[in-house]
């Protein structure tokens, strides 16, 4: 990342702080912070600002994906199965959250959970080739 991208990603930071200190807190701007922050390899900032953007409204549905991508990134697989359960608690039928939560489990080595929940979902897309084509091409992490 260049000093110039470096910048204009403080002052977008500096412009969201401005709105949350003159207006309400809304969870896209906290959602957004946390984009910013990963896109400065700020990871921990960017985690508190997902975690804000879902604790001021928990059906906040951009962030669940961000917030797993981001503990899959660092290997934090409890939390992110944690945070895909919670969005599967608000949207059971959405299949982004579902193939994440697969991927959480793939990424742990979680054997047994994978294979169960991967069974689930092929039955659940027995009928949909480009789905079932996506959930056998996910494999265990050995780690």
């Amino acid at each position: 990342m260049t000093y110039a991208d470096r910048q204009q990603l403080n002052k977008a930071l500096e412009h969201y702080q401005l709105a949350l200190n003159y207006g309400q807190p809304y969870p896209q701007i906290y959602h957004n912070m946390g984009n910013t922050y990963v896109a400065l390899n700020e990871l921990d900032k960017a985690e508190a600002n997902y975690k804000k953007a879902l604790e001021l409204e928990p059906q906040f549905f951009h962030t669940y994906p961000f917030l797993i991508k981001l503990y899959l990134t660092e290997k934090k697989y409890p939390e992110a199965l944690q945070v895909a359960d919670q969005a599967l608690a608000f949207y059971p039928e959405m299949p982004d959250y579902q193939m994440l939560k697969l991927q959480v489990l793939a990424a742990s080595g979680d054997t047994q959970n994978f294979e169960s929940y991967k069974q689930v979902l092929l039955t659940l897309y027995k009928t949909n080739s480009t789905a079932q084509r996506m959930i056998n091409s996910l494999q265990l992490t050995q780690e």
